[in-house]
């Protein structure tokens, strides 16, 4: 039987552009969980500044909780109907658009900032969901064991860069120039744009044969011709239906309580 696209793929040495596009996830989960969790260190800040009582500070903190729930169903959503890659800057973007948009509220406005907070949640929601489905679907099944945490690694780094910044940072920019940091997603987005092939699975599900053997051609560094024209049996659903999600019941809420749990320790207890 003829090789097929994803079994020519699984076997092949990975080139630079694979080791590129990884690097690229890893830089951008660093520096959304940045965005994420710089507000710990701002509220540290601005708490006593705007005489913040601890419910307002409360929903400044878990505001990016609840909007990374919504951005993880809705990116999740878009990117099995137009794919992985413009779901991945574009929640990539919302962060780093929403987290540097906080220095330029007015002074005491805790409203705005618990707003655009759960804007930043929105785009880390929607970019960690979709970054993680790409990382999964463009690595080959021998490395993804290797290397399918690296990028949770990388977002505890990020919290690590909030600290040093903000301890580095704070006396000599104030909170509205470590604040305007949280731009620095963008530039891995535009990179992204740049670099990131799409996700050979998410191509052909779609039956897009011809971008499907583009993609496996610049992951590997390898001529365009050396890559297979048969494709192995694919499912095809043009229609992601949420109630998919709800056929085991006991799974199903089982991982809702433990990721509530999880995320209220992350999202709100964590950066308090």
């Amino acid at each position: 039987m003829a090789e097929n696209i994803i079994q020519m793929y699984d076997r092949s040495k990975v080139g630079k552009t694979f080791w590129g596009s990884f690097g690229l996830f890893c830089a951008g989960y660093a520096l959304d969980f940045f965005d994420f969790y710089i507000v710990g260190f701002l509220l540290a800040v601005l708490g006593p500044l705007w005489h913040l009582t601890y419910m307002q500070s409360a929903i400044i903190l878990l505001s990016a909780g609840v909007g990374s729930i919504a951005g993880a169903l809705a990116f999740g959503y878009l990117a099995d109907a137009f794919g992985r890659k413009p779901m991945v800057i574009a929640g990539t973007m919302v962060c780093a658009i929403g987290s540097a948009a906080i220095a330029a509220i007015p002074d005491g406005a805790w409203e705005y900032f618990a707003v655009l907070r759960f804007i930043v949640g929105i785009g880390l929601g929607g970019a960690a969901t979709c970054m993680t489905v790409l990382i999964v679907e463009s690595t080959p099944t021998p490395l993804r064991r290797h290397l399918g945490g690296m990028p949770i690694v990388a977002a505890s780094v990020g919290s690590l860069i909030a600290a040093l910044s903000s301890a580095a940072l704070l006396a000599s920019f104030g909170w509205r120039g470590v604040a305007l940091l949280g731009l620095a997603p963008a530039i891995v987005g535009l990179l992204m744009w740049l670099i990131l092939p799409e996700s050979v699975s998410w191509l052909l599900s779609r039956g897009k044969i011809a971008a499907a053997r583009e993609s496996v051609a610049r992951l590997l560094n390898t001529p365009l011709d050396s890559v297979p024209h048969s494709t192995p049996p694919v499912s095809v659903n043009n229609k992601p239906n949420f109630s998919e999600v709800y056929k085991n019941k006991s799974r199903f809420w089982f991982v809702m309580l433990t990721w509530t749990a999880f995320s209220t320790a992350g999202y709100g207890v964590y950066p308090w």
